[in-house]
């Protein structure tokens, strides 16, 4: 087959899976989204009434409402309107996007394309960042910053978070591989030794998230005696990950730091958290006074003055005449949508959720092994007590969303999707 054959042929997935190595990019992941958008409205315009007639796309709408209506809502009482509207009007395009996306993964060959491709490039993350550990520099040239690998994403330390988010595919691309070829299973001590040395506390929640509920799909999946061989080889797994990685001298001092958790000290929980306390607070008040439709996306700094307690933190380490709180959100996903955008956001937040949860339980035995590790992914990056980067972001925004449409395209598998 030539290569313009093989390039009309995959096309569709491969603009879907383009998105995923950009994301190492500034902005650049914007682009194969735009370009998605652009034909999904062309496809909407042709036919607008599928949406409402197709199950999967009826479900693909009501999940955007609950993320999209919340957002209009807060406009009337938005702090920055500019900022909040072009929020609402830029994510439109997940709208749009998730009717290419939908689509395209209603092939069989495109799905199990894209879980392919997807494993490669975040297996091809792992190791590249481990190299830059190990040599100093990774296959970039990017060079080690001696405490917390960044691999392709130098200078961000965000390889942790986005590994984390993978895991759930990254796991099941090892077990489903090691089967033919058991060396695979080398992968696993690499990528849980990434999530951990990568020193981000949240990424280790996310990493205990997607664990919880992966064991949940493994289990459903194979027989117990099984089940109880995968779970000793993965537990030894990480007790020697764990092992090692406490050698590891930045490791140790991030370990010290986080069991402040457990301690009575308010300044060493508070440490623990990444001086997030303040935020949080800061977070909460807001939400009290502005609890139907919130501030408004992105506008959770521009009042972060106005109710921070007498001691905060952050406050007393601002710039002289300095308005707005230099940070953009609350570093905490549900006070992010609880302060922006009030019980509204909130309401439609848990929907979704329960949405996703209650798919993951219904999807059809023939769909569950397509289904359950893409869903699992889009619960850990939309979890809750996530404290890393903001939703209504376009950064993480966009992975969010990005994940999400990939996994409802996977419930193309279950009969009750398969459109005639």
């Amino acid at each position: 087959m030539n290569p313009s054959q093989l390039l009309r042929d995959n096309w569709r997935w491969l603009l879907i899976l383009a998105c995923l190595p950009l994301f190492a990019t500034k902005t650049l992941f914007n682009l194969p989204m735009a370009i998605m958008m652009f034909i999904g409205i062309a496809r909407f315009a042709r036919a607008p009434g599928e949406v409402l007639r197709d199950p999967l796309l009826r479900l693909m709408t009501l999940l955007f409402l609950c993320f999209w209506l919340p957002i209009l809502f807060s406009l009337p009482d938005a702090v920055n309107l500019k900022r909040a509207a072009s929020t609402a009007l830029v994510d439109l395009r997940f709208f749009f996007a998730g009717l290419f996306v939908i689509d395209t993964l209603r092939d069989a060959t495109a799905r199990r394309r894209l879980f392919l491709g997807a494993g490669l490039i975040g297996l091809g993350w792992t190791l590249d960042a481990l190299l830059q550990m190990v040599l100093g520099y990774d296959l970039l040239g990017y060079p080690y910053n001696g405490e917390r690998p960044t691999g392709i994403f130098h200078p961000k330390l965000r390889i942790g978070t986005v590994t984390a988010t993978l895991s759930p595919l990254l796991f099941e691309f090892i077990r489903r591989g090691a089967s033919r070829r058991p060396w695979l299973w080398l992968l696993l001590p690499a990528v849980l030794g990434l999530i951990l040395v990568s020193g981000n506390r949240n990424a280790w929640l996310m990493l205990a998230v997607a664990g919880v509920f992966y064991v949940v799909y493994v289990a459903r999946q194979i027989e117990w005696r099984q089940l109880l061989k995968l779970g000793l080889a993965g537990g030894l797994s990480l007790a020697v990950v764990l092992v090692l990685a406490m050698q590891y001298g930045p490791m140790q001092a991030r370990m010290a730091q986080t069991l402040g958790v457990l301690s009575d000290d308010p300044q060493a929980l508070d440490d623990a958290t990444g001086r997030r306390l303040s935020l949080w607070q800061t977070a909460i008040n807001t939400y009290r006074a502005h609890w139907i439709n919130g501030v408004g996306p992105r506008g959770f700094r521009y009042v972060y003055l106005q109710y921070a307690e007498p001691d905060d933190y952050w406050v007393s380490r601002m710039k002289p005449g300095e308005q707005a709180y230099p940070q953009s959100h609350p570093h905490q996903m549900a006070l992010e949508v609880a302060a922006e955008t009030g019980t509204f956001g909130l309401l439609g937040y848990l929907l979704m959720a329960g949405l996703v949860l209650r798919e993951l339980f219904r999807v059809g035995a023939e769909a569950q092994a397509e289904f359950w590790p893409w869903a699992i992914a889009v619960l850990v990056a939309w979890f809750p007590g996530n404290a890393h980067m903001a939703l209504y972001a376009s950064y993480w925004g966009t992975i969010a969303w990005w994940l999400l449409l990939v996994a409802l395209g996977m419930l193309a598998a279950d009969g009750r999707y398969r459109r005639a």
